[in-house]
C-alpha cells in the first residue's frame, strides 16, 4: 500500500476544489486509530534468541588493576569474547575477551584482591536489539518463553533486573526478562533484550510480541503532499479503503467546517460512522476481504453519499 494511492483516492471521494490540510499527520492518525482497535494478526510476529551455555571449568590467576588473566586447565574459545566473566564471591561483573585457551582480557581491570585458583563463571544473558528485531517488542510483548524448558518467563523492569543480577546467583534456569535501553538522534540503537538468571546451558528464548504500526513520513517541499514521501506504510492490505474512508471524514468535516455547512446539511458524521462500522467488519473478519470499495451514491440533490461495500457486507449512508 502506497501513500500516493491513498491520496488519490481520498481526493476522488472529496467536493471540487476542498483542500486537504495536513494529509500526513492525518493519515498516521487514522492508522494509529486502526492499530489501537485491538490486537490484528497482521501486527504480531516472533523472535527467537540463542544463549549459549554458561562455562566454568578450570580457575584463573587474576592481578588487582591488570586486565589481563590467565586460565589453569581452561579451555576457552573465540566465541566468549564479549561475553561476561565473574569471580567466586565478588559482585563485580567484567566483559571477556578471549586471547587463547589459557589467556584473556577484561573490562573494566580486576577490582578484586591479586590470587590464583579462582573459580569463575563466563555467561551470556542480553542481546542487542537490531531496528528490525526491535519494531516487534517495543510496543507490546505478548510472551515470552524458555523453548528448552518449556517454561514462561517474567517481565520485570530494568531496575529489578539489575538488581537480581546483585543479589542472585549468576547461572542457573532463565526465569525473568526485561527489555530496556534509550532511542537516541531518532535511532534504536542501546536497547536490550535481557533474561535472568543467565542460562547455565544453552537455551532458545521465544519472544512473541505485537509489532509496531508503521507511519507515513514525509520530507514535503511541495505543499501539496506529493513530494519527498516516504511511500510505502506496512498495512493489512483490507486497510486500503478503511484508511482512504478515515481520511476522507476528516478532511471531509474540515471542508463543512470551513464552508459554513449547518448541521443539518453536514455528511461528514456519517463517513465517520461507515468508517467506524468498516473497522468493526475488518476486525471481526481478521482477514484481507475481497471486492469491497468505497463507491459514490448519486443523490437527486446532485450531491453524492457514499456505500461501502464489502464481499459480506453493505453499509449504507444515512440520509
Amino acid at each position: 500500500m502506497t501513500v500516493h494511492d491513498i491520496r488519490k483516492r481520498v481526493s476522488q471521494l472529496m467536493p471540487p476544489g476542498a483542500p486537504m490540510r495536513g494529509f500526513i499527520p492525518t493519515l498516521n492518525a487514522v492508522i494509529r486509530r486502526c492499530w489501537n482497535r485491538g490486537m490484528w494478526n497482521y501486527f504480531k510476529a516472533s523472535h527467537q534468541f540463542q544463549f549459549p551455555a554458561s562455562y566454568s571449568t578450570g580457575t584463573v590467576l587474576a592481578t588487582n588493576a591488570s586486565g589481563n588473566i590467565t586460565g589453569t586447565s581452561t579451555v576457552w574459545t573465540s566465541a566468549m569474547s564479549n561475553r561476561k566473566i565473574r569471580f567466586a564471591n565478588e559482585s563485580e561483573e567484567y566483559i571477556f575477551t578471549y586471547a587463547s585457551g589459557a589467556t584473556a582480557t577484561i573490562t573494566p581491570s580486576y577490582l578484586g584482591t591479586t590470587g590464583s585458583g579462582k573459580s569463575y563463571v563466563i555467561y551470556d544473558y542480553e542481546d542487542i536489539l537490531t531496528p528490525a528485531v526491535l519494531r516487534y517488542w517495543i510496543d507490546r510483548v505478548l510472551r515470552c518463553w524458555d523453548l528448552t524448558r518449556q517454561v514462561e518467563l517474567v517481565p520485570i523492569t530494568a531496575d529489578d533486573m539489575k538488581l537480581k543480577d546483585i543479589l542472585n546467583s549468576t547461572t542457573g534456569y532463565p526465569a525473568y526478562y526485561s527489555i530496556f535501553g534509550v532511542s537516541t538522534s531518532g535511532s534504536d540503537e542501546g536497547w536490550r533484550f535481557m533474561v535472568w538468571p543467565a542460562p547455565v546451558s544453552a537455551t532458545t528464548i521465544l519472544v512473541q510480541g505485537y509489532t509496531r504500526w508503521s507511519s507515513a513520513g514525509s520530507t514535503d517541499t511541495t505543499g501539496l503532499g506529493l513530494d519527498g514521501i516516504r511511500d510505502t506504510i506496512s498495512v493489512p492490505d483490507s486497510w486500503d479503503e478503511l484508511l482512504a474512508l478515515g481520511v476522507y471524514a476528516h478532511f471531509l468535516e474540515q471542508w463543512e467546517r470551513d464552508k459554513g455547512v449547518t448541521f443539518q446539511e453536514r455528511y461528514a458524521g456519517t463517513a465517520r460512522r461507515q468508517f467506524n462500522e468498516l473497522l468493526e467488519i475488518l476486525w471481526s473478519n481478521q482477514e484481507p476481504m475481497a471486492d469491497f470499495a468505497v463507491e459514490p451514491m448519486p443523490r437527486t440533490d446532485g450531491e453524492a453519499d457514499f456505500l461501502v461495500r464489502t464481499n459480506r457486507y453493505d453499509i449504507i449512508t444515512e440520509t
